[in-house]
């Protein structure tokens, strides 16, 4: 790479580094999966179920109603001692309920003993291994959503299962190898850590318990994994929060159904809040803005900036998907933070495949026009990725930067994911605090 010089004074950034949300996160070149010994969060129960969590309140042997009917039989407690117990245990053991469990004027929990509030932190997931077999069992589930394809389905299932998945798992396979780390997959080591880091910092900021699991769409650990993680816990509010922080019909729904599909087989719902978009929330926006210039503080200004986001195929917007307006505003909002003029940066869209009609431009096709102007350092950010994956390593860090300098272009340096920085943390933690109003002590 070379060398970008001294940094250009940017007066919008300056008061970045004095923001105590914004921790200091250095941009450095890609390294899969740096060794990161903790692992922050509670382990996981084994075995949960769904509809017999460990510390659910069980009639079985030993409770007050069977106490007080042995007493009762053997003449030791009027008959009329036995019918309170009946109706909930002694006039004592309620009244002990009563003062455990107090509540305020309005009849609500006070916070400290507001029921245990469960988020779960979901994403689209990743394969079990780099393998062809691996990859190949992770494509057939992400293909089979009716959400991400939903053309008819015998020609769709005949194209997937006789041509993509033949010829794409070999050649995923050795795109995941690029980017695996000695941990596992990229993806969702991060996503580990971000669940810990997140769950600690809501835990300090609130009196009610709080647990976060992560919960992928496609692959382990599984949505459904991470509700029954959380019912063991003893959550009775779920807060699901999907890392699309633009909201698709491909994306963000295909979660919500997910979530949907495990709690429709069971008797006792939890209390339920889904969070479908955060493309403009405050601390968002600041996150992604921050982190675009400590890479800047680093490395110096490039001469334009890319903003880019996932691709969709044209007829979803057609059909009412906002995606693309949403990829717009946050565009929008983060090159105003950074004070850029409109000719020092675009939006573009990525990872398209089949030959249907996708949103443009595209960032390949944009890349290699830059690159035919002579520009000789970009900068590309990727904030609709709220941690670092396949797309973003190697399709932009690796494959994107070769195909920019081979096209004629010099540097294209890659903005990190926000990964589990302080300041994504941050960001998340006010998102889930406002999406938990009320729920929250």
């Amino acid at each position: 790479m070379r060398n970008a010089g001294p940094p250009e004074p940017h007066s919008a950034l300056q008061p970045q580094a004095a923001n105590p949300n914004l921790a200091a996160t250095r941009s450095v070149a890609y390294q899969p999966d740096p060794a990161t010994p903790s692992q922050r969060g509670p382990p996981n129960p084994p075995n949960p179920t769904p509809d017999n969590p460990p510390n659910h309140p069980s009639t079985a042997t030993g409770s007050p109603v069977d106490r007080s009917k042995n007493l009762h039989r053997s003449g030791l407690v009027p008959a009329a001692h036995f019918k309170s117990a009946r109706r909930g245990g002694t006039i004592r053991e309620r009244q002990t309920r009563v003062h455990e469990n107090p509540r305020s004027s309005d009849g609500e929990r006070t916070p400290s003993h507001r029921p245990a509030v469960g988020v779960l932190l979901a994403n689209t997931g990743s394969p079990d291994a780099p393998t062809t077999a691996a990859v190949r069992r992770y494509l057939a589930q992400f293909l089979a959503d009716r959400r991400v394809v939903d053309l008819p389905r015998l020609p769709w299932w005949l194209i997937r299962n006789l041509v993509i998945l033949p010829l794409r798992s070999p050649r995923s396979a050795r795109l995941y190898r690029r980017v695996w780390g000695p941990r596992g997959s990229p993806l969702v080591t991060t996503m580990t850590r971000l669940a810990g880091f997140l769950g600690e910092t809501l835990r300090g900021a609130t009196a009610t318990r709080v647990e976060v699991e992560v919960g992928m769409r496609y692959g382990q650990p599984s949505i459904a994994a991470g509700l029954c993680r959380l019912a063991a816990g003893g959550c009775e509010r779920i807060l699901v929060l999907p890392l699309f922080p633009q909201y698709s019909s491909a994306t963000t729904a295909s979660v919500c159904d997910a979530v949907w599909d495990e709690l429709k087989g069971r008797r006792r719902l939890p209390e339920l809040r889904i969070l479908c978009r955060y493309h403009d929330h405050p601390a968002y926006i600041e996150a992604v803005a921050g982190s675009v210039g400590r890479h800047w503080s680093d490395l110096g200004r490039g001469e334009r900036l890319l903003i880019s986001f996932h691709g969709l195929p044209v007829r979803y917007t057609a059909a009412g998907d906002p995606y693309a307006d949403e990829c717009t505003t946050t565009a929008r909002l983060v090159a105003d933070r950074l004070e850029l003029e409109p000719q020092r940066w675009t939006r573009s869209y990525q990872s398209r495949f089949g030959r249907e009609a996708w949103l443009e431009p595209a960032t390949d096709q944009l890349l290699r026009a830059w690159a035919r102007e002579g520009l000789d350092q970009v900068d590309v950010v990727c904030p609709g990725f709220a941690v670092d994956c396949l797309e973003t390593l190697e399709e932009i860090a690796m494959t994107g930067a070769d195909m920019f300098a081979a096209s004629g272009g010099g540097d294209l340096r890659y903005v990190p994911a926000l990964n589990d920085s302080a300041a994504h943390v941050e960001a998340l933690s006010a998102v889930c605090v406002a999406g938990a109003a009320g729920w929250l002590g």
